[in-house]
């Protein structure tokens, strides 16, 4: 088995894109745990949880696309 996080839900079909290497891929892992940091910002959600006022790009931990 493989795993894919995404933050966006009830994807059916994958389809790469392009991250900050500039080759469109999508990534995978036999290990769970390796996709997690692809979901996690925790600078994201302390901004959001405080009120935080930030108007930049919210980017991941990992090499992701982002849109």
């Amino acid at each position: 088995m493989y795993y894919h996080a995404s933050p966006i839900g009830g994807i059916k079909v994958l389809e790469p894109h392009i991250s900050n290497h500039g080759i469109p891929l999508i990534y995978f892992s036999k290990k769970r745990e390796n996709v997690l940091v692809y979901l996690s910002n925790a600078i994201e959600k302390y901004c959001k949880e405080t009120g935080f006022d930030f108007s930049g790009r919210w980017t991941k931990w990992g090499p992701l696309w982002v849109s």
